[in-house]
């Protein structure tokens, strides 16, 4: 959508593609500092479980950064220490990398 605002291109497209977002619900922090995965605030069956897609908007989107949305930062590093898991595959370790490169006190876009 950048792209295209950018290049004044596809307006129509661009209208849909606003419309979906804003149906989105909002990012929100659970009751244990966490990311919220769900619209409700679930216990955990599986609190190790290693997948991560509720962290999309950190990386690889941009919805979240320590410098200006700090608190939902805060929340995304809650949730990857909760879901450390040691000894899982290689490709998950590759993945959790750059999303903890991100969410360094340092780090700022």
């Amino acid at each position: 959508m950048k792209a295209a605002q950018t290049l004044g291109r596809d307006e129509e497209l661009q209208q849909k593609w606003q419309t979906a977002l804003d149906q989105l619900p909002p990012l929100r922090i659970g009751k244990q500092g966490q990311l919220q995965e769900w619209l409700e605030d679930y216990e955990e069956a599986q609190p190790e479980h290693r997948h991560l897609a509720h962290l999309f908007a950190l990386y690889p989107g941009s919805q979240i950064t320590p410098h200006h949305t700090p608190e939902l930062a805060a929340a995304a590093r809650v949730t990857l220490e909760n879901r450390n898991s040691p000894g899982r595959p290689g490709g998950y370790r590759v993945y959790r990398r750059p999303i903890r490169s991100l969410l360094r006190p340092t780090a700022r876009w």
